[in-house]
């Protein structure tokens, strides 16, 4: 039985080089919904002899997911899951911001789940931008009530709220607070999926990227090239380092249960006081 890694967001660049890496031992499956660069990224994943396939799906359709997850465990050995797929803030409206990034994750988690098999893994792409979040009893008691309690509708409701009353200028206004809630809500809910997840012997973890050269720096060009102007490693990432750290999760057979911070030292720089 053919080992399979399956990657969403799998047209662009981060999961277009994480492809690259895990196709060196399994085959792999691609979703994207950006059919565009779907031809270009099947042809140079074939020319480094990687069996592909594709799938042209949105991650928050749960029927499509579900359909997908369940014809390719019926294939092969589903060995990966990376979920890169999402949207930045001014790419999209708050609302669909919330349904693929946060919506879209339980989706991809969850159907993905219940196909996985023993020594599997499963990665969520959270974002350097839940880092920034100040300690928030308020949105933590949202998200474990849902958790424990299936409160989806309450968390939701008072998400948009949260986000609809920042002002424009401030913190990227209404999208930017959904991207950062959104982040955040993917790390603790990973987190959160680790004994479950443990029980069946696959592992779940998120990864935290910072500024990358990929296509959606393109949309956030000013705010990116602020941010990564005082960081210890004062430049954008490239897709091979970003890919390369994915890679290495899901390899890491004792790492469960975590975040990866993978953003030049941003974080460090400017959350913790710096020796001089």
């Amino acid at each position: 039985m053919s080992k399979i890694s399956v990657i969403t967001g799998g047209f662009g660049g981060m999961g277009a080089d994480t492809a690259k890496l895990v196709g060196k031992y399994s085959d792999v499956v691609l979703i994207d919904e950006y059919e565009p660069r779907e031809k270009e990224t099947v042809e140079m994943l074939q020319d480094l002899g990687i069996k592909v396939k594709t799938h042209i799906a949105d991650v928050a359709d749960r029927a499509a997911i579900r359909k997908i997850a369940q014809e390719t465990a019926a294939s092969g050995e589903i060995v990966n899951v990376v979920h890169t797929a999402g949207y930045s803030p001014h790419m999209v409206q708050a609302d669909r911001l919330f349904e693929v990034n946060l919506t879209g994750t339980i989706i991809v988690t969850e159907e993905f789940f219940s196909v996985l098999g023993q020594g599997s893994n499963l990665i969520n792409f959270a974002s350097m931008a839940a880092h920034f979040m100040p300690p928030s009893p308020d949105v933590d008691a949202l998200i474990d009530d849902y958790l424990l309690k299936g409160a989806y509708d309450t968390m939701m409701a008072a998400f948009k709220e949260r986000a609809a009353n920042v002002p424009p200028a401030d913190r990227g206004g209404p999208t930017g607070m959904a991207y950062t809630l959104s982040k955040y809500f993917v790390i603790r809910y990973s987190k959160a999926n680790a004994l479950r997840f443990g029980k069946k012997g696959i592992r779940i973890n998120s990864l935290s990227p910072g500024s990358y050269l990929t296509f959606m720096r393109s949309f956030e060009q000013q705010s990116s090239d602020r941010i990564i102007g005082n960081a210890p490693i004062p430049r954008y990432g490239t897709r091979e380092e970003i890919a390369a750290t994915a890679a290495y999760l899901c390899e890491a057979a004792y790492i469960t249960g975590s975040d990866i911070l993978a953003d030049g030292g941003v974080i460090a720089g400017r959350m913790f006081p710096q020796i001089m």
